[in-house]
């Protein structure tokens, strides 16, 4: 629209060269879908980042999430982008769009995937949501083995210390799998507030 009214990035630039314009954009500027229509659940959907939302089954998720992820994008590219105009003295355009700022958030899921492919970090007990008897969760976030060891010393469950993936434990198998349940069955029979 403001390009049609003759006062696009283009235009404004040629009035003031060191311009920073920031444009926040469903699928970008240019290529195939950038005229497209979408809301979030088109982009994180677009981006392959649903799946991981959920542990389960992808469904949508509760709140908007690749808008803010594109703000904070052109947030960054904005601060750059003044940066380089000190040195440059000539502004730039930064085209944030939510695609591209959801998939950013599966960078470490390629890099892992790459590295040592694994299934899914909701296959571990050292990483989960569950659920507690009073109806509330508690948020496991134990990756490395020392957390890990730290969760087993507040659940009173010292014998599962040793049960991490980093000790061998494989990710999705069987026995890492009958350790989350043994967790969930923990978490189920106490409230969030005991945990």
């Amino acid at each position: 629209a403001l390009d049609a009214a003759g006062r696009g990035y283009e235009a404004m630039r040629a009035i003031n060269p060191r311009l920073v314009w920031c444009s926040l954009t469903g699928f970008g500027s240019t290529g195939p879908n950038a005229e497209a229509a979408g809301h979030d659940i088109t982009y994180v959907g677009y981006a392959g980042l649903m799946p991981r939302l959920s542990q389960y089954e992808p469904s949508p998720p509760g709140v908007g999430v690749s808008l803010p992820l594109a703000a904070m994008t052109g947030a960054l590219g904005i601060v750059a982008a003044i940066n380089a105009r000190h040195t440059t003295g000539v502004g730039a355009r930064v085209d944030a769009n939510m695609v591209d700022s959801a998939m950013w958030t599966l960078s470490e899921d390629f890099a892992r995937a790459a590295n040592s492919p694994m299934p899914g970090w909701g296959t571990m007990a050292a990483r989960g949501v569950y659920r507690c008897a009073d109806g509330r969760c508690m948020a496991v976030g134990a990756l490395e083995l020392k957390f890990w060891r730290i969760v087993c010393e507040v659940l009173g469950r010292p014998e599962w210390a040793d049960r991490h993936w980093s000790l061998g434990l494989e990710v999705g198998s069987a026995a890492a799998m009958a350790l989350r349940d043994e967790v969930a069955a923990e978490e189920a029979g106490a409230s969030d507030d005991e945990q």
